[in-house]
């Protein structure tokens, strides 16, 4: 789900993932941190935890997690076992910047933004929405992907390189972009059938579908995806960067890497050798403001300045205009059933929020 490059997934302090997750227990209605406060947390089913959306991702406790994903890849200690990474053509539907223009969304770019916005809309007529998930697609998840591709690469690991585009008929509607966030995951373990799978299951989608978990098997099994049967899958390398194409027609085709200039760009304005504070502080600010931080993990994102709290102990986000707005709290799109949402919206309303998207 993203990561290998900062500030994504990155790993949070021991200190701060204890924070988030007395905040956690606040929202399940846990108070104190003794005993007591933990035998109740004990009482609270599973699912309850879960559906409370909070999450650390790796904790760097300085023992059994020592550092982030991108200074274990620099400093070369990793695994050196065979890997398949990737990502989807559109990971999210919407941006994680939350910026009102074109300019603002290239802004994250630095002095490169003009460079960025050549690149993503050559002829300025891609509307901000579809930019959005661009870049926060290649920023979040492909770019990073490659760079920890080549990492391993260097250091002779054999990896393979894919990229999903696939979206099964009666998903179209809600992934016009392309393929989702973890959509792969049916397809890989044949699946379809299932909560998170497909409704309305096409031949088509079968077809990719045991090709998919034909690769991973065999990767498994053997440590390559190639085998008896399948299209062949190239090992990734530096002077011949091929990766696997799962096309959004249902089609399976070795390609040259996938939109370079992109992952190029990205790279060259985020890499961490040309990272500085204020651009990263740039950045943290338009993922705050998005919103999509806070949905995901209600209550974990870092203050903001510009919150403050009413009277009925609301927290409300100053607008431009003067105007004190209820703060997002929660999006409930695309949730499993009924009672999920349900019990989503109890949950976020509990911690204090009073602005709710259900889509």
């Amino acid at each position: 789900s993203g990561g290998g490059r900062r500030p994504v997934l990155s790993g949070v302090s021991l200190a701060d993932a204890e924070k988030n997750d007395v905040a956690m227990a606040r929202s399940l209605g846990v108070d104190g941190l003794g005993k007591q406060a933990l035998d109740s947390l004990r009482l609270i089913p599973a699912d309850s935890i879960i559906l409370s959306r909070y999450g650390n991702g790796p904790i760097i406790d300085g023992d059994f997690v020592k550092q982030d994903f991108e200074s274990a890849y620099y400093a070369g200690q990793f695994a050196h076992v065979p890997l398949i990474i990737g990502s989807n053509s559109a990971e999210s539907p919407t941006s994680w910047f939350a910026a009102d223009s074109k300019d603002e969304l290239f802004s994250i770019f630095g002095k490169y933004s003009d460079e960025a916005k050549k690149i993503y809309d050559p002829d300025g007529k891609t509307d901000l929405r579809t930019l959005g998930s661009m870049v926060t697609t290649d920023k979040v998840w492909a770019e990073p992907a490659r760079f920890t591709a080549k990492t391993l690469t260097r250091a002779g690991v054999p990896v393979y390189v894919y990229m999903f585009s696939y979206v099964a008929d009666d998903a179209k509607k809600c992934s016009p972009l392309g393929a989702m966030h973890a959509s792969e995951l049916p397809y890989v373990f044949e699946t379809l059938n299932t909560r998170w799978g497909v409704d309305d299951i096409t031949a088509s989608d079968n077809e990719i579908s045991k090709l998919i978990h034909i690769y991973w098997t065999n990767f498994a099994k053997h440590g390559t995806p190639d085998g008896a049967g399948v299209p062949s899958w190239p090992r990734y390398t530096l002077t011949s960067p091929h990766i696997m194409n799962f096309t959004a027609q249902g089609n399976v085709e070795a390609i040259p890497e996938a939109k370079p200039e992109r992952l190029d760009i990205v790279e060259k304005a985020f890499g961490s050798e040309n990272n500085n504070s204020s651009k990263m502080t740039r950045i943290n600010s338009l993922l705050t403001r998005s919103g999509e931080m806070a949905s995901t993990e209600i209550g974990t994102a870092a203050p903001l300045e510009d919150v403050a709290v009413t009277a009925g102990n609301v927290p409300v986000v100053k607008l431009n205009n003067g105007t004190l707005m209820p703060r997002f709290g929660l999006g409930t799109f695309l949730q499993g059933s009924d009672s999920i949402c349900e019990h989503s919206c109890l949950t976020a309303l509990k911690a204090g929020y009073r602005h709710l998207d259900t889509a």
